[in-house]
């Protein structure tokens, strides 16, 4: 029997189209809100001020706008009836069948950190369920959703290693070892005798969703393959928040799978949220104090409930998780973008300072650390109710000349996790 040529790899299905036009014109409505509340800051800067709404122009000014508005919703519509109409297009998971280049997958998780909650509200096709991937040496990669019970072809061993992505990223951008000559992470956790898993997930949506998700998926999968005696997961970035979380429910709903967990890698995992978002956050409040600057917040607005939660980690007054649990073992990895310094006492405090603050450019070596300040917080705020969760000396690693992503690719980070898997 002659085996069927796969497909050459593409960026587009002409089936997405309808999609593709819906993201299309819904961008040209809100370029066109934009626009007109610029338009609207100028006139009232004139004199021609709309009290009733300051945001809107009025006159034949607002009668085009408006025309404009009309006839991208009825294209909207139209588009959305005709991506109804044609099924497969919803059913297209890029990764279920190789026909998607890497670009292409590149550009739509991106998509989904940015705008992925509302992709998923829209039940769009460009929206990614969470989903696992697995391989057996050479053999074709098994994927299924993971919602739902793993397909006759995953037979692991007893002993599975689950692998998180961060934001705007996805499973295939994990260097693997075996498509690769350079040993990589994925290598040490086979090398200590870990089957590995892959994890994708939609990065836009709540991080507490996500690792609800997550907790229930892999009840799931203990469920359906009892022969699994050892769970060990590696998560970068967002990835460790969705794994923090989605330990808390499985103790929350006392899920068997917790049992399994022999410990987490903590990738760059920005604990108390991510300076860079807390900037966009402050940012986007002093736009809103100017009119002239006003009408852009709505492009500051679409980040994602993903991102915004990254901004605040786990160390919001508002999160409150229950301890971590004392049989799973917790280690960390930090970067720093300047190279290490052979004669670190010479710094000065200042460069020190720095170097800690700006850590790997996107989370502070605090932060990856979970080195929480302790501040006096105001009368009837609440305190986090995970004060204890701490790494431990041995069970820290700081990267040196490493930036956020880099921490995928660093040798000296894989040797690191093969040591702490040997313990």
């Amino acid at each position: 029997m002659v085996k069927k040529a796969l497909p050459e790899p593409r960026d587009f299905d002409w089936r997405e189209l309808p999609d593709f036009l819906q993201l299309v014109l819904q961008g040209t409505q809100g370029v066109t809100e934009i626009v007109e509340g610029s338009v609207q800051a100028v006139w009232h800067q004139l004199g021609r001020r709309n009290t009733q709404n300051p945001q809107r122009t009025r006159g034949i000014t607002r009668t085009v706008f408006r025309s404009i508005q009309g006839v991208t919703s009825l294209l909207n519509a139209t588009a959305k009836l005709a991506a109804s109409a044609m099924k497969p297009a919803k059913n297209i998971d890029p990764t279920e069948q190789p026909t998607f280049s890497l670009r292409r997958l590149n550009i739509q998780a991106a998509l989904n950190g940015v705008i992925g909650d509302r992709l998923e509200a829209q039940q769009h096709a460009f929206a990614w369920p969470m989903r696992f991937s697995w391989r057996r040496g050479a053999e074709p990669t098994v994927a299924w959703r993971a919602e739902t019970s793993p397909p006759d072809a995953f037979a692991p061993d007893e002993k599975c290693a689950l692998v998180l992505h961060g934001l705007c990223m996805h499973d295939g951008q994990w260097p693997d070892s075996q498509d690769s000559a350079r040993p990589g992470h994925l290598s040490a956790l086979r090398e200590a005798g870990y089957q590995v898993i892959l994890v994708r997930y939609n990065s836009g949506c709540s991080i507490e969703e996500n690792g609800i998700r997550l907790a229930l998926s892999v009840q799931i999968l203990q469920r359906a393959r009892p022969q699994l005696k050892e769970l060990m997961i590696l998560s970068h970035s967002m990835g460790g928040l969705v794994t923090r979380h989605a330990v808390a429910h499985a103790q929350r709903q006392r899920m068997a799978w917790l049992k399994l967990m022999r410990g987490v890698v903590f990738l760059g995992t920005p604990h108390q949220g991510a300076a860079l978002e807390k900037m966009g956050g402050w940012l986007e409040q002093r736009m809103r104090l100017l009119r002239y600057t006003l009408p852009y917040t709505r492009l500051t607005g679409l980040r994602s409930r993903g991102i915004l939660d990254l901004g605040v980690g786990i160390s919001g007054p508002e999160v409150a998780l229950p301890r971590w649990p004392k049989t799973v073992q917790r280690y960390a990895v930090a970067g720093v973008l300047s190279a290490d310094q052979t004669k670190a006492h010479t710094l000065s405090a200042i460069r020190k300072q720095l170097d800690a603050s700006v850590g790997d450019g996107l989370v502070s070596v605090a932060s990856a650390f979970a080195q929480h300040a302790a501040p006096s917080r105001p009368k009837g705020i609440r305190r986090n109710a995970t004060p204890d969760f701490s790494f431990t000396a041995e069970n820290r690693y700081l990267a040196h000349g490493s930036g956020h992503l880099e921490l995928l690719t660093r040798a000296d980070i894989s040797a690191q996790i093969a040591v702490w898997l040997k313990r």
